[in-house]
């Protein structure tokens, strides 16, 4: 595996720990808490967050 590939698995497991935490508590996907502790999570891996966002389309037209 390269390292983006780790990185990506250790993103995805930490996503689904926030997710499973929130759903818990019956909070829904659009939870204001949920949101920014998910948006914190994705600012601390700045590179796998803008190739993703990249690969959706969300540049505009690059």
């Amino acid at each position: 595996m390269s390292a983006n590939n780790i990185d990506l698995h250790e993103l995805r497991k930490k996503q689904r720990e926030i997710m499973k935490k929130y759903r818990g508590h019956g909070r829904k996907r659009n939870d204001p808490e949920l949101q920014a502790e998910l948006r914190k999570l994705f600012q601390s891996y700045p590179d796998l967050a803008k190739r993703n966002r990249h690969q959706r389309g969300q540049y505009g037209n690059n």
